[in-house]
């Protein structure tokens, strides 16, 4: 599922371009947050949510919950 526009609330995330995230939850969701500036920034943010188990960028993994 791509994370539409209206619940994203950093204003760089509505200008087009940057990367994809997929944050992999423990429900098995897989939550797409498009037009990535700051990787880095995003996926601080993203591990500090216990349910989210894995963080891909593209198709690689970059964050596995140990």
């Amino acid at each position: 599922m791509i994370v539409k526009d209206e619940f994203r609330k950093n204003e760089l995330s509505f200008i087009p371009g940057g990367y994809s995230l997929t944050a992999i939850t423990r429900r098995g969701q897989r939550l797409t947050y498009d037009k990535v500036k700051n990787v880095d920034s995003y996926k601080n943010k993203l591990i500090k949510d216990p349910e989210v188990l894995e963080i891909l960028l593209g198709e690689e993994v970059i964050w596995k919950r140990s």
